[in-house]
């Protein structure tokens, strides 16, 4: 919102009637007329304004709150033929690739079929969140010493209008950058706390740094946790240690203040190439998942073999607790208990299903 408030102020200041949106956790739309000599200059003073400002935002640190002072780094996506938006979004993705800091749209660019393809999933992606086509999908993680079922981990997929299953990597990335993002993340989570209520069973949800820094999804979360305290204490969210998290501060208090209300967290993808241990000691989560383009090397790769154990040694010191991904064979699966990893998750060993065997709490 501040954000939003701050690009309007800037076009005004320019003298500039524009319409603002906000497209997503992170993302907005700037739309106005009969300005096309202009856009290169204004995208370049509107970029340089923003990241040379120091925004405060207030977070809570337990029951005080506290302002903590961000700065933003900014791309853009120009476009002046329609379907605007969507022409502008793919500029900014193919920008965020290159790491540039704007481009205007050109035929040159050969975009036109991933702009078809992106509308077409967003029309599914409305299709699933207006006709309640949002399902969970759980695949058990094991317990290695006990070689049994330990907890779970609600994986989010939707259905278009045939009924064909989508999986999230085809659609999350569009639904990002969509109105349909929070709803999604929200639907999960309330799908996740409903399944596992009744249970004892400890059960995990996929947190991106969008989630973990939108306001409204952070507000969501903690309201949920503290209406629910005793199912609190079994949710793991899991966070992806990435280059894409671009300001910890609000990491390490979302992860603490969700810590206070009894939930764990577990860093996802350890391992994966942009993995820094001192965010590791920083955000003291309960679980370190490795990465699974490790794991299906283990028993082939003695470097690799050399990386994990570092790993698997570097976390049991600070007593947290490790889980091998993309386990797919036999072979994987000795290799990990053998280095002494505390649990495994992959094909080998279960599949995300639509059902998963949980008792209901006794009474």
């Amino acid at each position: 919102m501040q954000l939003g408030r701050f690009i309007k102020r800037f076009f005004e200041r320019e003298g500039i009637e524009a319409e603002i949106f906000r497209l997503g956790a992170d993302d907005f739309g700037i739309l106005y007329e009969n300005l096309k000599k202009k856009t290169v200059r204004l995208t370049e003073k509107l970029i340089r304004t923003i990241e040379d400002h120091t925004f405060v935002i207030k977070s809570k640190d337990g029951e005080r709150e506290i302002d903590v002072e961000i700065s933003i780094n900014v791309s853009a996506g120009v476009s002046y033929e329609r379907p605007l938006l969507e022409k502008a979004d793919m500029v900014l993705k193919y920008v965020k690739k290159r790491r540039e800091k704007y481009l205007v749209y050109s035929h040159e660019l050969n975009l036109a079929k991933t702009i078809e393809d992106n509308l077409r999933i967003l029309s599914i992606i409305k299709y699933a969140v207006n006709n309640s086509r949002i399902h969970l999908y759980y695949q058990p993680i094991f317990d290695n010493k006990t070689e049994t079922v330990a907890k779970y981990e609600c994986l989010v997929r939707i259905s278009d209008q045939s009924g064909n299953v989508i999986a999230p990597m085809f659609f999350l990335p569009i639904a990002r950058e969509s109105k349909y993002y929070s709803i999604i993340t929200k639907t999960v989570i309330r799908k996740a706390f409903n399944k596992f209520r009744n249970t004892d069973v400890p059960f995990s949800i996929n947190l991106s740094s969008e989630d973990m820094t939108d306001k409204d999804i952070v507000q969501y979360i903690y309201r949920v946790l503290e209406k629910e305290p005793e199912v609190a204490k079994r949710v793991t969210f899991e966070i992806l240690e990435s280059e894409s998290i671009k300001n910890y501060d609000e990491i390490y208090m979302f992860v603490k203040n969700v810590k206070s209300l009894g939930a764990k967290i577990a860093i996802d993808d350890f391992g994966s190439g942009y993995s820094n241990y001192s965010h590791i000691v920083n955000l003291e989560p309960d679980f370190i998942k490795i990465d699974g383009s490790l794991i299906k090397q283990l028993p082939y790769d003695i470097y690799v073999q050399i990386i994990v154990s570092t790993i698997v040694d570097f976390t049991r010191k600070l007593g947290i607790r490790t889980i091998a991904e993309y386990v797919y064979n036999e072979d994987v699966y000795t290799m990990v208990k053998s280095l002494g990893i505390d649990y495994s998750q992959g094909y080998y060993l279960g599949k995300p299903t639509e059902r998963c065997c949980i008792k209901k709490k006794s009474k």
